[in-house]
């Protein structure tokens, strides 16, 4: 447990078979969080401390960390409280043992989301919905991997379930985690934002997740590094050939082009893109226009460095809208959206929050 004097953090592993509780004397550990898209993060801990902190139940090292899958997660406190908050839960990924030339072993524990484990599950070949709301092909593909036999569980469960848009797609042996991605806003033009929450909640979001939030504001006070990149020339596009499903005769292709003000301003610049795993053409479509928005006219990266409890990282959440003030930048009082956001604790340093807002 690391603690600032007013907020503390722990580790936990949890070995699924028994459920047995294990936290972990950790010097560092980061995790990193995108909209849309999968968590995963590594924890570093000393082998010997954590070595004898276990075998004081009985319990082997490699047996613990390779028997079966454990399940960890990261909780921040506020001392003197009886609280907490789950700020990262997954499963341990990968793990390893190093020595130093001083003689020093650490550990290093790779790890995932819940979410990210349905890359290792298949949608099922010639499964196929025909006109059914995509939010709700969604939470198909989960449920029924998850209902597939005695060891298919992963304990998420259907949480936000809006209406959304209709699709019709047949799937063959497709991961399901991409599947989902590619119904949701990072592919699709009038897709849907998801998440897990960190009690297992599969959150469907449409048009899109995230809120105003006038009182979270970033500005010289509390940001202490930022990053502006540009791409311009290397990354634009404004005329596309977005083929799906198909070839020759039968190929399933949607073009689209942005307006005139795009093509007056850089001129014309083409670019043909496939995806097999469209087959429907107004998803394809709808990938088309997506890509066109983010292509069309640079749009800048921008990253901004802070540290946890300015503001508190549990005060906004991936797609919401602070403010942002930075005078070098001319930005004043100005919405942008957290894209993107990772977070650092090593023993000897205050705890950072790196977040990409555009």
């Amino acid at each position: 447990m690391w603690n600032s004097g007013k907020t503390s953090y722990a580790v936990f592993i949890k070995v699924l078979a028994t459920g047995a509780i294990y936290e972990l004397p950790f010097t560092s550990f980061t995790f990193t969080e995108e909209l849309n898209q999968g968590k995963s993060g590594t924890v570093t801990v000393d082998y010997l401390t954590f070595k004898n902190a276990v075998s004081a139940y009985n319990v082997d090292f490699m047996t613990l960390m390779i028997g079966a899958t454990n399940e960890i997660w990261i909780e921040k406190s506020v001392i003197g409280s009886y609280t907490s908050t789950k700020l990262f839960d997954g499963v341990v990924s990968d793990f390893q043992i190093a020595k130093n030339t001083q003689g020093v072993m650490t550990v290093t524990i790779a790890m995932i989301g819940w979410l990210t484990m349905l890359n290792y599950r298949r949608t099922g070949v010639g499964v196929t919905f025909t006109a059914q709301d995509a939010a709700q092909i969604a939470w198909s593909l989960i449920n029924t991997t998850q209902t597939n036999g005695s060891y298919g569980n992963l304990g998420i469960v259907q949480g936000l379930a809006p209406t959304t848009v209709n699709r019709s797609i047949t799937y063959n042996n497709a991961h399901i985690f991409d599947e989902i991605i590619n119904l949701s806003n990072a592919k699709l033009a009038s897709g849907f934002d998801f998440d897990l929450d960190n009690s297992k909640n599969f959150n469907i979001y449409y048009p899109f997740k995230g809120v105003s939030l006038p009182n979270v504001i970033f500005d010289d006070q509390n940001v202490n590094q930022w990053v502006f990149h540009d791409p311009l020339a290397s990354s634009l596009v404004n005329t596309i050939w977005y083929s799906g499903d198909g070839s020759g005769a039968n190929a399933n292709i949607q073009y689209v082009q942005a307006a005139a003000t795009f093509l007056s301003a850089y001129g014309l610049l083409e670019n043909d893109i496939s995806d097999k795993t469209l087959t429907d053409p107004s998803a394809i479509l709808a990938a088309a226009n997506l890509y066109l928005t983010y292509h069309q006219t640079p749009l800048a990266d921008f990253t901004i460095t802070h540290l946890d409890d300015a503001p508190d990282i549990t005060a906004y959440n991936l797609g919401d809208f602070p403010f942002f003030t930075i005078p070098d930048l001319e930005i004043s009082n100005r919405q942008l959206r957290v894209w993107k956001r990772q977070f650092s604790l090593d023993n000897s340093i205050t705890p950072t929050i790196v977040l990409t807002v555009h």
